[in-house]
């Protein structure tokens, strides 16, 4: 799915044209491919529907006051997506956002809004990949964030001359050492799919930091990984 921005020719287009479609989602408008849906029904895809219908149902019992507080919130925060185009909540949105991310990283549940402050809601900076001490690590820099979790997301093992990969179905997580920002993403690896990548083999990984304190979270960051 690629994501674009109109201009004053084209303004708006929807439906589809042969085998591409033109639609919209939260975060605008969108071109891709017409395919035959499919449903896998994953472990991983289960649980996270299970969630998104519990904290669906879950929002009509918080209370007018937490709804409320929540909508506030929701006006004081915009998420900017790869393109740098800044999209808007709603109370209900950011409320199962946050939640969702809190309680798949291994947080809990909260009905009431986090306090909005410069830390947990700008993103954070400086992700690399790399290698220290012989093991696969990802880097990155906000010396503030006092809980966070790492989430990981790959296919696996690709072809070697694969450069490009757009699904990353297998979920995993590690727990971010707030000093000096290094994680280790090697253990997660070989409990997620088993054995890490030998020398020559590709896979990819994406990664984002996930505050379990607050729910907010980074924008996914994309690596190429070969193993040495």
């Amino acid at each position: 799915m690629a994501k674009i921005i109109y201009t004053a020719i084209v303004s708006d287009a929807s439906k589809k044209i042969g085998d591409v479609v033109f639609t919209k989602n939260h975060y605008g408008s969108v071109v891709r491919k017409r395919v035959k849906p499919i449903n896998p029904r994953s472990a991983a895809q289960t649980s996270q529907r299970t969630l998104l219908r519990q904290l669906a149902q879950a929002w009509k019992g918080i209370g007018q006051a937490n709804i409320i507080a929540w909508n506030t919130l929701a006006t004081q925060i915009t998420k900017k997506d790869r393109l740098g185009v800044s999209h808007s909540f709603t109370g209900e949105s950011l409320f199962i956002s946050l939640n969702l991310n809190k309680m798949l990283s291994g947080g809990t549940y909260s009905a009431t809004p986090p306090s909005i402050n410069a830390n947990n809601v700008q993103p954070l900076a400086g992700f690399s990949y790399g290698v220290h001490l012989g093991s696969p690590v990802i880097t990155w820099t906000n010396s503030s964030l006092a809980t966070a979790v790492l989430e990981l997301r790959s296919p696996g093992l690709v072809s070697p001359g694969r450069t490009y990969m757009s699904k990353f179905k297998t979920y995993f997580y590690a727990p971010c050492n707030i000093a000096p920002n290094i994680t280790d993403i090697n253990a997660a690896y070989i409990a997620a799919f088993g054995t890490e990548p030998t020398a020559g083999q590709v896979t990819f990984i994406e990664a984002r930091v996930i505050d379990t304190a607050t729910g907010f979270s980074t924008l996914y960051e994309k690596y190429r990984v070969v193993g040495t």
